[in-house]
């Protein structure tokens, strides 16, 4: 009885696309895919660029009271 139940699920089973895919257009979904996930990358690595530059570029026009209250110096210990 077990088997019967396994064959059948085995039987039921839902086809996939690639099974009904030819061969070329199979190949063509993958590289789309290869080459999507290459740009998303390039878009991150650029999203993560851009975020650094901003941030380099705030620290260089910071005020000096901003640098100073950024410091841990305290002027008490200089006296």
């Amino acid at each position: 009885m077990a088997q019967k139940k396994k064959m059948n699920r085995k039987e039921t089973a839902v086809p996939q696309i690639k099974d009904n895919v030819t061969a070329s257009v199979f190949e063509q979904l993958k590289s789309m895919k290869h080459s999507l996930k290459l740009e998303q990358e390039q878009l991150v690595k650029q999203e993560r660029e851009q975020k650094l530059r901003e941030i380099s570029e705030r620290e260089k026009n910071k005020s000096f009271e901003e640098l100073l209250n950024e410091s841990g110096l305290n002027w008490n210990d200089f006296k």
